[in-house]
């Protein structure tokens, strides 16, 4: 009876032994690397998960419009519209995607504290829009377009004097929406100026009628009225590329109700 147990102990030690050397075995150069490779792997995922941007098409939403044009451009809205920036957290899925720097508030959008002028490469943005990541600008937006420019910065924000809201002028927005198919955009270079009164916006026609129809004439615009209800004024005035003087009887001007305004 001695003798069977004495052999049954051994033999569980002797198991017991081949697998703590089987569980200390050493591991080598090869197997270390796949290890390696594993935790690699591991955490470049969770990176992606903290840093979705890293990947060009993350993050970029074909109804991420909806966050900040959630409107139809074909519809009339009953009164003049403001749109106030909100940072966007998602982005059309066409966008482009750039690197690049920040190094002033913005000029299109002078009074809005989340608008800057940046820069990638030797290209101007304004106004270029904090998000609701950091480190990622929208820039070149417009409505009337299905595709904006994310930059993502090479350098801080800090240091930038931010732009201050201003209250109790209507006349600015970065960008304007007027009937019979007209949008401005603020200038930020030079700006048309005729009989003592400056048009501080560019404008354009996005509707059906034919760019070529207008290709010998410049089109400046300016707030005309932003206390007449339902609708506010705006004044766009044709301007002929070739005229050598800027008399008032050069001028064509022409008053539109103003749509929606987007600061």
């Amino acid at each position: 009876m001695k003798k069977r147990i004495f052999i049954l102990f051994s033999a569980v030690i002797f198991i017991v032994a081949i697998f703590l050397l089987f569980v200390n075995k050493p591991i080598d150069k090869k197997e270390a690397v796949k290890l390696e490779s594993k935790e690699t792997e591991a955490q470049d995922k969770q990176s992606d998960i903290q840093e979705p941007l890293l990947s060009d098409k993350a993050v970029l939403n074909s109804l991420a419009w909806k966050n900040w044009f959630g409107h139809d451009l074909s519809k009339i809205p009953p009164k003049t519209e403001i749109i106030n920036y909100q940072p966007l957290d998602a982005f059309p899925e066409n966008s482009k995607i750039l690197s690049g720097s920040c190094w002033l508030s913005s000029v299109a959008d002078g009074y809005n504290k989340m608008a800057f002028r940046c820069m990638s490469e030797n290209q101007i943005f304004d106004p270029c829009f904090t998000t609701a990541f950091n480190g990622v600008m929208a820039c070149d937006i417009n409505p009337f377009n299905k595709s904006i420019i994310l930059l993502k910065l090479t350098k801080s924000l800090d240091g930038i004097k931010l732009n201050v809201p201003k209250k109790g002028n209507n006349e600015w927005g970065f960008l304007v929406q007027l009937d019979n198919n007209v949008a401005c955009s603020m200038l930020t270079g030079t700006r048309f100026a005729a009989n003592g009164i400056i048009y501080p916006y560019g404008c354009w026609y996005t509707g059906k009628q034919s760019q070529e129809a207008y290709s010998d004439k410049y089109l400046d615009g300016r707030f005309l009225d932003t206390t007449s209800s339902p609708y506010w004024k705006f004044e766009v005035i044709e301007v002929p590329k070739n005229s050598n003087h800027l008399e008032k009887d050069t001028l064509i001007k022409k008053t539109f109700n103003v749509l929606r305004v987007y600061r």
